[in-house]
């Protein structure tokens, strides 16, 4: 793994820890500060913790509520009966304004002409993705994000980030205001005393400012949530159309080749195809590593669409490759469509336990070479046909 894709991962990981026990946390600060901390009987008799463990149980408990949180706030966001009969009025219309569920925003964008522009470009120049039906914007989105760079792909990252902080910081000011109104009739219920005064040691009583002060707070994050959301499904497919028109390395090229085309099919960690493109210089190459595609249906694809168009495949069986499974399914590939393969296998060569698994690979080569200079002296030599 190299250190860019460490440090992404790593980045990637803190954002979603972190944007889950913010507001797990903020729902546990909270409720003790309206209520004070639950009594619950035997915790501390069955479940003794040392001191310093307080604050993993903290981290803990809030990563747990968090999940909940966002949870809840999914639901709350998704339009019920009374929000759908506000919309039908032009002044109640604005103040529901800001829930907007995530698949509403999806369709909003289907609407829009970055998007369509994106669908059509992409389909025009990609053929095969024409199977994904245009109101799939999930799909094209993935799509979309396996052409950005990773310094791109930061970015719309933190869009989504920032959008579901706002989301489970509202989620968690909701519950909290709902559970304050409950504590607050559950403390006067005679039936429900006994429960009360455990959940609600210390209930304080309702101000009515700091309600209003919360609602607001809950409206403005929601819009928020809403328009970063927005901002996250809408910006790879403005980024996604400029890579479209800059790279023309997308879509595997199909020019003739007189017989001296190939696809070459191994491992990308040894840069072995700098060898192999100086080596047949008058040759028509097809590299998978030009597409810089991470979605798997993608390159998937384009890497089948590369094999279906040339005359040969060089598969390069390293050592270091670890399991050598995607090199085998495109050799099957190559093969079903006629297609010639040179097999080169140093991987096997030196493990006789691996050459027992790699008979099939063996057999379906047309021509096996014990080192990959040996298989470029063969290839050059290849007469072109007229």
């Amino acid at each position: 793994m190299k250190t860019g894709e460490l440090i992404d991962g790593i980045e990637r990981f803190v954002l979603d820890v972190v944007g889950t026990i913010v507001p797990g946390t903020i729902l546990i600060i909270g409720w003790a500060m309206l209520f004070g901390i639950p009594s619950l009987p035997g915790i501390g008799r069955f479940m003794p913790l040392p001191q310093e463990m307080d604050i993993w149980l903290f981290v803990v408990l809030g990563y747990i509520l968090g999940h909940v949180v966002t949870s809840v706030g999914a639901v709350l966001i998704n339009p019920g009966p009374i929000v759908r009969f506000m919309r039908k009025h032009p002044v109640s219309a604005r103040l529901v304004a800001v829930f907007r569920s995530d698949s509403e925003v999806a369709t909003d964008l289907t609407t829009k002409q970055t998007y369509q522009s994106f669908v059509q470009r992409a389909s025009a120049v990609m053929p095969w993705l024409g199977s994904i039906g245009v109101n799939q914007v999930h799909d094209w989105r993935s799509i979309a994000m396996s052409l950005l760079s990773p310094q791109e792909n930061h970015t719309v990252y933190r869009f989504m980030f920032i959008s579901l902080l706002n989301l489970g910081t509202a989620s968690a000011v909701i519950m909290l205001g709902i559970a304050w109104i409950f504590a607050k009739g559950a403390t006067q219920a005679r039936s429900w005393r006994p429960w009360s005064s455990l959940l609600f040691p210390e209930c304080r009583d309702i101000d009515w400012s700091v309600v209003a002060v919360g609602i607001v707070t809950c409206l403005i994050l929601f819009e928020r949530h809403s328009a970063f959301y927005s901002r996250a499904l809408r910006v790879p497919f403005t980024m996604g159309i400029v890579k479209l028109v800059d790279n023309p390395a997308i879509l595997p090229a199909t020019s003739v080749s007189h017989g001296r085309s190939i696809y070459l099919a191994g491992g990308t960690r040894s840069n072995w195809q700098e060898t192999v493109t100086a080596a047949l210089s008058d040759w028509r190459i097809v590299d998978p590593r030009v597409h810089h595609l991470e979605d798997e249906r993608a390159y998937t694809t384009w890497d089948l669409e590369g094999i279906k168009g040339c005359d040969w495949m060089l598969a390069y069986l390293e050592e270091s490759n670890p399991g050598g499974y995607n090199l085998a399914f495109e050799i099957g590939y190559a093969k079903a469509l006629g297609k010639k393969v040179i097999l080169v296998d140093t991987k096997s060569a030196k493990d006789e336990a691996i050459r027992r698994y790699t008979g099939m690979l063996h057999a379906s080569a047309d021509v096996k070479a014990n080192r990959l200079e040996d298989a470029l002296e063969f290839l050059d030599g290849l007469p072109t046909r007229g």
